[in-house]
């Protein structure tokens, strides 16, 4: 079931957030005239050229082109998704979301399961936290952890914990505090052949966090008899494996200071790295890396380090890592641990002076490239272009792609070209795209045609204030606008106004993905509106009006050499677009004395 946020609750919190106060919890800003201003959160400098504008309730930063509404500006900051940055500022104007009808439950009802599911996860991972600590069942699981090196406060720190033995304890203690047999069945908790039966007993726990800190799952390690080493909590309707990395919430601040992130097996490599002060660890939970995972640490780090195990399993982990991860803008490394032991077990065996030794021997993705495939061509050449052809077939950019054929190249003592040819070859139907996420906004700047760049401002000066924008509309018409997005940014204008929501952070969102956006705000931002805003706003119009006129004038022209060129065509319809032709002409005439 998806839950969904009404736009009008969105906007309404947008209006009400004051952005200067929002931002101001995460950059120093001060005053300079009608505006705020900063160092930019979002990359590196010394002079201040982040600006925020108070009235007009959005930011924009002059050296990395970043800008928008404040939840453009917390998405960025947080490293989140959409929905999340709502989530963080209804949090932070203590407001609660009032969730649409979705199908299967009302929006109340489901908002409450969704409320309820957080709650008895949060009371569980207390209750197992005392269990571990308090009860003589629980010192044998205490002391495992202590055994593998963790402290204390480690284990507190993360909410370990400890579900007694008895396999319907935690059914019983659950119907005692009221919660219904139905919701229970809804927890992932008990088993769904006998549902007093927990999958959770006689193990240690660990609670899973989503990156707002919500406790949304278990994992859990049996400490003696039969079954499964590890489990975990199966999906909810508030946990999605592929969407959730487990320490990430521990490791979110770190991760945004450094900038790097590494990512290991299990729920116990992560607590080594913890525990010998290396807090930047994460581990995807019963499942391979995943493109959510990527796409979400791909956003938070610029160097992302992969510490799987180096056995198969582990080399296939590390490959299949390497490919989701060549497709992002990110720095890739490989930690070369010759000895085949994970984090958990360099802590418990050799102490934290060997782990984090570990550090020291990371290898590039490229020197780890050129490892696996010498590796490999002295067993099975072919095995070894497989794999070369993979990572190639993965990359994010041409230039990328170039680079690992020269590795290949080398490694395989081929030539090039003939490498590339083979690839091209074996992938005719899979030849990958180039991103373009990060060169939309530059390219789309560095061609800007005039006549784009002048509908940009004028439209700049039309959102700054409604009365402009009620002038205007009455003058030009959507198919002026010759380029597409210009034009949906004068749509947009339009419905806004129409739906009597004509506000800066309204036209943002819904001009999200436009390739324009980002220049559009530039010129909002640098206040393009001059004293006598109406007279240059009634001259843009006028040119607007000439350009259009003149376009319409070109095709008439052409239509009447077309049609000169075939002596079978009636003299009226050549005369019917000679007196267009002519009327085009005096118009444009009149619009230009009109300027003068």
């Amino acid at each position: 079931m998806s839950k969904r946020i009404p736009e009008e609750f969105i906007q309404q919190l947008i209006s009400d957030a004051d952005i200067v106060d929002i931002i101001s919890d995460y950059v120093s800003l001060s005053r300079r005239g009608s505006r705020y201003v900063g160092l930019c959160p979002f990359h590196h400098e010394k002079t201040p050229s982040f600006s925020v504008q108070q009235d007009k309730n959005f930011f924009y930063c002059f050296g990395c082109k970043k800008g928008g509404d404040v939840i453009t500006f917390l998405k960025e900051i947080e490293h989140c998704d959409y929905i999340d940055a709502i989530q963080i500022l209804a949090k932070k104007l203590n407001r609660t979301i009032p969730y649409e009808q979705s199908s299967g439950m009302n929006a109340e009802d489901e908002h409450e399961n969704h409320n309820s599911l957080y709650e008895i996860y949060a009371r569980l991972t207390e209750t197992f936290n005392y269990c571990l600590h308090k009860t003589n069942e629980g010192l044998q699981a205490y002391n495992y952890l202590i055994q593998r090196g963790l402290t204390p406060e480690l284990i507190d720190k993360f909410k370990l914990g400890y579900a007694p033995a008895q396999r319907n304890w935690l059914y019983n203690k659950l119907k005692s505090k009221s919660y219904s047999p139905d919701f229970l069945k809804q927890t992932g908790l008990f088993s769904k052949t006998y549902p007093d039966i927990s999958i959770f007993s006689g193990r240690v726990m660990f609670p899973i966090f989503n990156r707002l800190g919500n406790v949304v799952a278990f994992g859990a390690r049996l400490l003696s008899g039969t079954g499964p080493k590890y489990i975990n909590s199966p999906e909810t309707a508030i946990y999605h494996k592929s969407k959730v990395l487990y320490g990430l919430h521990q490791s979110l601040q770190t991760i945004k200071e450094t900038g790097s992130v590494i990512i290991v097996e299990g729920y116990m490599d992560v607590l080594a790295w913890h525990q010998v002060g290396v807090t930047n660890a994460v581990a995807p939970l019963g499942t391979s890396l995943t493109e959510d995972h990527v796409r979400m640490l791909s956003k938070l780090a610029k160097e992302i380090i992969l510490n799987f195990d180096a056995d198969r399993a582990g080399k296939q982990a590390t490959n299949r890592a390497i490919e989701l991860l060549l497709a992002h803008n990110c720095t890739i490394k490989v930690l070369s641990n010759k000895d085949s032991k994970d984090a958990a077990e360099i802590l418990q065996k050799n102490g934290p002076e060997d782990l984090q030794n570990l550090l020291k021997f990371s290898i590039t993705i490229q020197e780890y490239i050129m490892e696996e495939l010498y590796s490999l061509k002295t067993s099975s050449f072919e095995s070894a272009l497989s794999l070369l052809f993979s990572f190639m077939l993965a990359a994010g950019t041409h230039v990328q792609r170039d680079q690992l054929a020269q590795i290949g190249a080398q490694v395989l003592n081929v030539e090039k070209q003939a490498l590339l040819a083979d690839y091209q070859k074996g992938n005719l139907l899979h030849k990958p795209t180039v991103r373009s996420d990060n060169l939309s906004v530059v390219s789309a700047k560095q061609q800007i045609a005039p006549e784009v760049k002048a509908d940009l401002i004028l439209l700049a000066q039309l959102a700054s204030d409604v009365e402009q924008f009620k002038f205007a509309r009455s003058e030009i018409h959507p198919i002026d606008f010759e380029n597409e997005h210009v034009r949906s940014i004068f749509i947009v204008l339009e419905e806004l106004f129409r739906k009597d929501t004509f506000t800066i952070p309204a036209l943002l969102h819904e001009v999200e993905g436009n390739p324009l956006k980002d220049i559009f705000i530039e010129y909002i931002t640098k206040n393009v509106f001059p004293e006598n805003i109406r007279q240059v706003i009634g001259d843009a119009i006028n040119n607007k009006k000439i350009r259009v006129l003149e376009r319409q004038r070109a095709e008439i022209t052409r239509k009447i050499n077309e049609l000169q060129k075939n002596t079978n065509v009636l003299d009226y319809s050549i005369n019917d677009l000679l007196c267009e032709q002519m009327f085009l002409t005096n118009e444009i005439k009149r619009l230009r004395e009109k300027q003068s």
